[in-house]
């Protein structure tokens, strides 16, 4: 699966690209969450449990930050679409006259 996936990364775009990648780090972040989550309730293993809950609270923390960067990503590509609008508008006007 991943390997598909990187494969279908390979055709975009590079603006679509780094929005993507952290999705699918994202993804992958929540995936091991549920995991330590998950094994950590099954043990009877007071360490282990410990250590699975230690693992999924900084999977946690990994996701936050990923999050960050992706709306802070999408946000930047907004003002980008903006900024463009407002050329191609303004260029359009221009010509109008």
């Amino acid at each position: 699966m991943i390997s598909r996936t990187l494969m279908n990364l390979e055709r975009l775009s590079k603006k679509d690209l780094a929005k993507e990648i952290l999705k699918i780090c994202i993804m992958t972040e929540l995936n091991s969450v549920n995991l330590y989550e998950q094994l950590s309730a099954l043990t009877t293993n007071e360490n282990i449990k410990q250590v699975l809950r230690d693992y999924a609270g900084a999977m946690k923390v990994h996701v936050e930050t990923l999050y960050d960067m992706l709306s802070e990503y999408n946000k930047m590509q907004k003002r980008e679409k903006l900024i463009k609008d407002k050329k191609i508008n303004s260029l359009f006007l221009w010509n109008m006259f």
